[in-house]
């Protein structure tokens, strides 16, 4: 993959992360555990405020933790890059399991798929470097 097509990758994710988060004039709660006797529905939407804040969180984790190693530990890139992702997505599922433990919410696959994206992006971004 060039340059170019990295920038744009970027660039179109990083936008679209954007909507998620603006995603909030479209639906106010975007996941929901509703106990209606004894039916559970879940709501859980792909475009909603807190998939933006997933996959943005994510990337920046991703960056962040990426840089730190490099410049305080000794580490490199790619083995920075390795640990950075491990802890962002080791993050991402420590919320959704602490999720899982609050009433009327639950684990959100979807979530977890935003924090994917989102490791990914960072991911490009430092390979923009």
């Amino acid at each position: 993959m060039c340059r170019f097509e990295k920038i744009t990758l970027s660039l179109l994710l990083l936008l679209l992360s954007v909507f998620f988060v603006r995603g909030a004039q479209i639906s106010k709660q975007d996941s929901i555990n509703i106990v209606n006797g004894n039916k559970k529905i879940v709501v859980d939407r792909w475009i909603a405020p807190d998939k933006g804040l997933h996959l943005l969180g994510s990337m920046m984790t991703t960056i962040a933790v990426t840089k730190t190693l490099q410049q305080h530990a000794d580490f490199r890139k790619a083995s920075g890059m390795k640990w950075a992702v491990g802890f962002s997505f080791s993050l991402g599922i420590g919320k959704e399991l602490w999720d899982s433990t609050k009433p009327r919410n639950f684990f959100s696959w979807k979530d977890l798929c935003a924090d994917l994206v989102g490791i990914t992006l960072g991911r490009l971004i430092l390979e923009l470097e």
